[in-house]
């Protein structure tokens, strides 16, 4: 368990503080002799959250961000079973992409993509379903700025609609904060698009999200990638 010394001990200020890291112990139980055998400095640290099944089709655990992009990437491919694709298509499942994209950083280099698709998470609704901040956690999430190829967002909608599903927007004026912004550089340029999917309390071991949406997903996912051909360059832009 993580724990902190209980507001009975603390002063007055100290209760109105935000804890710093320094401040959280983790109590694991154990003799200091026995610790000092099986634990050392620099260890890391995880938190145990299975997997839970909530009310209708949500659930909730650790790492949904972004095991959601796996789910969707197996959805995908299983779609594509069912439909012709003449495009090379490869999927990819990076690494450290939160302490800076490093594996999105080689695996572009490697495999060399004409184009990407980005599969990251979204912040989805709490609360108020108009939040501008959010995404409405029954909608998948695609996005647009200054880093997004128009004509592959484009028609990316078009493909939703043609699936009927209904999108929501995620406008960015800079970079996305995802592996879309080592994936765009890499090499001589990757045109990228970004798909999204809502999740509620990011960055924590309860991230909640709608599991149908990561079959609509991939849905959407192989009945676009299904659409790329030798002319994608010619799509248009408007």
């Amino acid at each position: 368990v993580i724990g902190a010394k209980p507001p009975h001990v603390l002063s007055e200020d100290d209760r109105k503080k935000v804890l710093k890291i320094y401040e959280l112990f983790i109590d694991v139980g154990m003799a200091k002799d026995k610790v000092s055998r099986l634990i050392g400095i620099g260890d890391i640290v995880s938190l145990r959250a299975p997997l839970l099944e909530l009310a209708g089709d949500a659930v909730t655990g650790r790492a949904l961000d972004d095991r959601a992009g796996v789910a969707v990437m197996l959805e995908a491919m299983k779609a594509l079973k069912k439909r012709p694709c003449s495009a090379n298509v490869l999927f990819e499942a990076t690494t450290r992409e939160e302490v800076g994209s490093y594996g999105a950083t080689s695996g572009a280099f490697a495999l060399n993509p004409d184009l990407a698709v980005i599969i990251e998470v979204a912040h989805g609704a709490i609360g108020k379903a108009d939040d501008p901040r959010m995404v409405p956690i029954g909608q998948v999430n695609t996005a647009a700025g200054p880093m997004i190829d128009r004509r592959l967002r484009l028609r990316l909608e078009q493909c939703a609609k043609k699936v009927k599903l209904e999108l929501s927007h995620d406008f960015m004026a800079g970079h996305t904060s995802t592996d879309g912004d080592s994936v765009l550089p890499s090499r001589a340029g990757v045109p990228i698009v970004l798909l999204q999917i809502p999740l509620r309390y990011m960055h924590t071991s309860v991230e909640s999200l709608r599991s149908g949406l990561l079959a609509s997903a991939g849905k959407l996912l192989a009945a676009f990638l299904s659409e790329v051909d030798d002319g994608w360059e010619a799509w248009p832009c408007m």
